[in-house]
């Protein structure tokens, strides 16, 4: 359905992370009234999230909210219009729970966007992050992991799946 995107229309973005979502729809909603509430149980990504809101002076019309997404009904924060949940399901231990959370906090005739991981669309970022556990494991200290990773990734040619899985 069509909805007035004024005051009182509201958006969840469930597992907002560093804000993608988020921005781009208070970009598409500025100067409608309607709110977003940014969602995440990272401090570190929330924080981003807002940091990148202020330098296009969007910030007043996010809410942000740390928490898992599977206790969003418990939050009182809903009901909204529109929830949207990117590549954030299929990682949660029961991806079931986290879509009925979303659905409880959804109004009856909202709008739900999910995007999930493909098995195979992903398949290279995995490979590769299973090389590095090996060859760079988290004990190392973080600047050679990543001195390691870059060296890795400068060392395979350009048209590997690899490059194009995490590059695209």
């Amino acid at each position: 359905g069509r909805r007035t995107l004024d005051a009182g229309f509201r958006i969840l973005d469930a597992g907002c992370g560093t804000g993608d979502n988020t921005v781009f729809m208070a970009e598409q909603l500025r100067g409608t009234g309607a709110r977003i509430v940014a969602l995440d149980f990272s401090a570190t990504s929330l924080d981003i999230a807002r940091r990148r809101l202020e330098a296009r002076g969007l910030v007043d019309q996010v809410e942000f909210v740390r928490s898992p997404l599977e206790a969003a009904p418990a939050l009182g924060i809903g009901p909204f219009d529109y929830v949207v949940t990117t590549g954030v399901l299929h990682h949660l231990d029961s991806p079931e729970v986290g879509l009925a959370a979303l659905r409880d906090v959804l109004k009856p005739d909202g709008g739900l966007g999910v995007m999930v991981y493909a098995k195979y669309g992903r398949e290279p970022v995995y490979q590769m992050q299973a090389l590095l556990r090996h060859v760079a494991p988290p004990s190392m200290p973080e600047a050679e992991r990543l001195a390691v990773l870059r060296t890795v990734l400068a060392a395979l040619p350009q048209e590997h799946r690899a490059l194009r899985g995490l590059l695209d």
